[in-house]
């Protein structure tokens, strides 16, 4: 739904916040979407001329994106396969449910996984 509204930097900028709302009501927690939408546009514009930042800090500085988003974009949009793994509270979980790691966190959880994954 969103691709009817022409999904660039740009057109979301200039979409009414409500519209986008509309077009993205579908997916869940819709209105705080639409919020990191809006603030990461106009970050895209300001600092990285409607581009998207290549490094995992600057995916990270970016409202919503967490060190999995960051990682999966690093990995697929960048084609640099091995700089960080994508884990989720459910590859947290079944890491230390099958004894691969011992951790509390997702983010250590992924230190540790790159310690032993080739």
């Amino acid at each position: 739904r969103l691709k009817t509204a022409g999904c660039s930097i740009s057109s979301l900028l200039e979409l009414p916040k409500e519209q986008l709302e509309e077009l993205l009501k579908p997916v869940g927690f819709y209105k705080r979407k639409t919020e990191y939408l809006k603030r990461v546009c106009a970050i895209l514009r300001e600092r990285y001329n409607d581009d998207i930042p290549n490094t995992f800090e600057g995916l990270c500085e970016l409202p919503g994106v967490g060190p999995k988003m960051a990682n999966l974009t690093i990995q697929i949009a960048f084609a640099r396969i091995g700089e960080g793994i994508g884990v989720d509270t459910h590859v947290h979980r079944i890491s230390n449910r099958l004894n691969w790691v011992k951790t509390k966190t997702p983010e250590r959880t992924e230190f540790e996984l790159r310690e032993v994954l080739p």
